[in-house]
């Protein structure tokens, strides 16, 4: 049942699994970092999926096995730069494909373009903002349930094509009016967060349309040029 703390659903770690980002992980079940236990995060998750708690060190989400999530909120933004040695020890693993949530409120506008630049620029990282823990659950729901469906899963594509990055197609199609079909256009054209972010916005046009061009230039912060 969904929210049942069922410790069958992933492997017990060890130490050196943590660090190396291997583990196994149950369709329906999120590896959620200790720490969250009682928040509204937690009891969000619970509604939907099977959540399993772990010390997970720097790292705060497993929804898949290959993928590691990091969520900065908005004291840690606000503290200052510190939430960088997470985003790099996340970056080291290469076992796992990793994500950064970022809370986006009035009150962390001015900082998130120096995140943007240092995560998806410098670091390589896929970088998503949320608005709540809310929506942080609901990101972490939506990952688990497209791992459980591989019939519908929009990251099966042509063998012809070049493979695209799960988590980084599922990023783009959370952008609002970027559906599946846009947001592998994008990447097949782009290839990555790094050149789409650089990219300007006649050429994302070019792809998406005007309007969705100037959704996607807006959500990477940069103004349109």
């Amino acid at each position: 049942m969904a929210g049942d703390l069922n410790k069958k659903g992933v492997e017990k770690l060890t130490s050196s699994q943590r660090a190396a980002g291997s583990v196994r992980i149950l369709p329906g079940h999120v590896l959620v970092n200790e720490k969250y236990q009682g928040s509204v995060l937690v009891k969000v998750l619970q509604g939907s999926v099977s959540v399993m708690f772990e010390n997970l060190g720097f790292m705060d989400f497993r929804p898949l096995g290959d993928v590691g999530v990091l969520f900065l909120n908005e004291s840690e933004l606000i503290g200052g730069t510190s939430y960088r040695q997470r985003i790099v020890k996340l970056a080291k693993i290469q076992t796992i494909r990793g994500l950064v949530l970022y809370e986006k409120t009035a009150m962390t506008e001015q900082y998130c373009e120096e995140l943007q630049k240092f995560t998806a620029i410098n670091v390589g990282l896929n970088l998503y903002p949320v608005s709540s823990q809310e929506e942080v659950a609901k990101f972490l729901i939506q990952m688990v349930n497209l791992s459980g469906n591989p019939r519908s899963n929009p990251f099966l594509i042509k063998k012809s094509q070049k493979p695209i990055d799960q988590a980084l197609l599922f990023t783009l199609q959370t952008v609002p009016g970027l559906g599946e079909k846009k947001a592998l256009a994008l990447l097949q054209r782009f290839g990555n967060l790094k050149d789409l972010s650089q990219a300007s916005k006649q050429d994302i046009s070019k792809v998406v349309g005007d309007a969705c061009a100037q959704t996607v230039k807006s959500f990477f912060g940069c103004p349109p040029r």
